[in-house]
């Protein structure tokens, strides 16, 4: 079990007070349960990890952390969103702090924040695709995706620039968050070098994530990042199976679940090679590529009919 989080604004808002965050943090080793989830503005990555919480989601607090100024550019975070209330100035004030403290880093704290990480096994599920997609939302290479076909419209109408998480970008705000991205994709191949643990996630239905799909563009920006192509393939398999202590789960062996993926090519040579899917066992049911052929011709047409 995991003690999870209300996602009412003013938690989106990252405005957990302190003192609720601990006191979370304090009943669930009391009782024995992991808890995990976003790291507020008013709570450091460095605190978190200290405090037991057993994975961090986007990266949350870590460039921050990174910062000689994380205090001030902190406060001035919270600022921002206390001042408006509303969700898209949560990821306004991340990008314009995140940007910030590229130009303040501390690689001595930086080095001390991930020895943290490893020291207590502090799990990163960085949604590389979510960074890309906000980052790159005002570039066609981004919304130009063929794969909208497979989302309802009145969902779609959500995801353009001026709408959602970047609705109060300025153009300005898309080139930090372009500066962001990359040190992220640095970062997670820095962390893990040093044997911080990571999974594969991606914040579907976000804007330009899509459900199935983009779990195979998650594993290619980890091997953008560093990963090897079978280290980015157990970030989805083998590394979640060790997270949620299922010994049998994550491999291909005697006594394991049988749920398999069968492929064309071996990701291996090439991670994209996760794509060329022949057929897959789930529950049991052999899902032949006539039949995910089918399911997939469902879903555009569940999406072109506007259906919810």
């Amino acid at each position: 079990m995991y003690v999870c989080r209300n996602r009412s604004l003013r938690e989106l808002s990252g405005l957990t007070p302190r003192n609720a965050y601990f006191g979370i943090a304090e009943t669930a080793k009391v009782r024995g349960l992991p808890f995990v989830g976003h790291v507020p503005f008013q709570i450091t990555a460095s605190e978190a990890s200290a405090a037991g919480q057993k994975s961090i989601e986007h990266l949350d607090g870590v460039l921050l952390g990174c910062s000689s100024k994380e205090a001030d550019l902190r406060q001035s975070a919270q600022a921002m969103i206390k001042g408006e209330g509303a969700l898209a100035y949560l990821w306004l004030a991340r990008v314009r702090a995140e940007s910030s403290a590229l130009d303040t880093t501390d690689v001595d704290r930086c080095s001390t924040l991930i020895s943290q990480f490893v020291a207590n096994q502090t799990w990163h599920v960085p949604t590389l695709v979510l960074k890309r997609a906000t980052a790159f939302l005002d570039n066609p290479s981004i919304v130009d995706d063929q794969r909208t076909a497979y989302i309802p419209r009145y969902l779609l109408d959500t995801w353009g620039p001026d709408n959602g998480l970047t609705g109060k970008y300025i153009p300005e705000d898309f080139e930090n968050d372009r500066r962001v991205f990359a040190r992220h994709l640095q970062l997670v191949g820095t962390m893990h070098r040093a044997g911080v643990p990571f999974m594969a996630g991606t914040d579907t239905v976000d804007p330009y994530i899509f459900p199935g799909f983009s779990v195979h563009d998650e594993m290619e920006l980890f091997v953008k990042a560093g990963l090897t192509p079978l280290e980015a393939l157990q970030t989805a398999t083998r590394n979640p199976a060790r997270y949620l202590g299922r010994a049998d789960l994550g491999a291909v062996a005697v006594g394991m679940a049988a749920d398999l993926v069968f492929l064309d090519a071996d990701p291996q040579e090439d991670i994209r090679n996760t794509r060329k899917i022949w057929a897959v066992i789930l529950n049991g049911e052999v899902l032949d590529q006539l039949t995910i052929g089918s399911m997939l011709r469902v879903s555009k047409e569940l999406a072109a009919s506007g259906a919810r």
